[in-house]
């Protein structure tokens, strides 16, 4: 790839790549490696790693976000596991228990007779998770995760799985992450559980870590601000949301819901804009699949009574934070209405997980 399109991106923008960035640039250059880019928010990594993928000559590539991508990929062993217990009935199994083992643990190969028996010509252990993966990651040759990290032990399995599967199948992949590959899964109880990936992407991927002085989402003209290079919609956008004390003008009454594949969803509105209240968004079970099929249909949120974070648990934070990732990611222009000034609720999130990123995002509304 010419790399010379990148720094000509970045004068457009009216910028230079700094020192750590041109260290990023030439891992990315390295085809025969994996790149992982770590460090605070703000610090033009997805900027980089997104000007690096439009360029990038791979006809088969894929740019997720990491919290989409585990969620369709944990939906994507459920429906795994649950045709395998679905599956037909080998004869040769002594009861009907060792037949649900055998069946749940086997992929079979089975011949009927001509007195419609049926005997298994071939048995061998069956792998849900890796056929997951291989259905989501298809024949890719380029994966580029953004916000990829770790708070569940579940998902450090996933990923452990999804590194190996990536390393046999010749799959590059590039990642961004608030996170240095050692601190994900932070909580000391089940860190050993990342211990495997941390291994793998060390073995398999340049760690260059992006850690200057300048938080770029706060100078408008410069990678990742409001006005970033090659961004035709600077100033619209999520650039141009707003953290407001009173919501707009035509509050809609009543409820209504919306549908993302086979789940309902009460909102508040959902004609041209989505109207929404946080507990709607964020006490119920959503997760990115929703917020990037609402990202898709509706262009503009009105998040209405957004409270502190220190009266709330842990999973409507997250969500939050989820929310946020995509509505950035997708370019989405947001409202969001609540009784705390933008810095007062940014006091009541201070020191909660992810909050440095969240905080460096809301500070691109205007």
């Amino acid at each position: 790839m010419d790399i010379q399109r990148i720094h000509d991106d970045a004068a457009a923008g009216g910028f230079a790549l700094d020192a750590a960035q041109l260290r990023a640039l030439d891992a990315l250059a390295d085809p025969s490696v994996g790149v992982y880019l770590s460090g605070p928010a703000g610090r033009g990594k997805s900027w980089l790693a997104d000007a690096w993928f439009r360029h990038a000559p791979s006809p088969n590539k894929r740019r997720v976000h990491f919290h989409a991508f585990l969620d369709e990929l944990h939906r994507a062993v459920f429906a795994r596991q649950t045709a395998l217990r679905s599956g037909g009935s080998p004869k040769n199994v002594a009861s009907r228990s060792d037949e649900r083992h055998f069946l749940a643990t086997h992929r079979v190969v089975i011949t009927s007779g001509p007195d419609s028996t049926r005997d298994v010509l071939a048995a061998a252990p069956v792998d849900p998770v890796g056929d997951a993966i291989a259905d989501v990651v298809g024949d890719a040759a380029l994966l580029v995760f953004d916000e990829f990290h770790l708070h569940d032990p579940a998902d450090a399995l996933l990923l452990t799985k999804l590194l190996q599967h990536a390393a046999a199948r010749g799959t590059r992949v590039v990642a961004t992450s608030n996170y240095s590959p050692d601190e994900l899964l932070p909580d000391p109880v089940f860190h050993d559980m990342a211990e495997p990936a941390i291994r793998l992407i060390a073995e398999t991927m340049r760690h260059v870590r992006l850690d200057g002085a300048t938080d770029y989402r706060r100078v408008s003209s410069l990678p990742g601000g409001a006005g970033s290079a090659g961004d035709p919609l600077a100033g619209r956008g999520f650039a141009a949301g707003a953290w407001v004390a009173d919501p707009p003008a035509g509050v809609p009454d009543g409820s209504e819901t919306v549908r993302v594949r086979d789940r309902d969803f009460e909102v508040v509105s959902a004609q041209g804009e989505l109207w929404i209240t946080f507990d709607q968004l964020c006490s119920a079970a959503t997760s990115a699949i929703e917020y990037l099929d609402w990202a898709e249909r509706f262009g503009r949120w009105i998040v209405l009574d957004v409270p502190g974070f220190d009266g709330l648990v842990e999973a409507p934070r997250q969500r939050f934070v989820t929310a946020i990732d995509v509505l950035v990611d997708r370019d989405v222009e947001a409202v969001f209405v609540s009784p705390l000034t933008r810095e007062e609720f940014a006091e009541s999130a201070a020191g909660t997980r992810d909050a440095e990123r969240l905080l460096s995002r809301l500070a691109l509304l205007s």
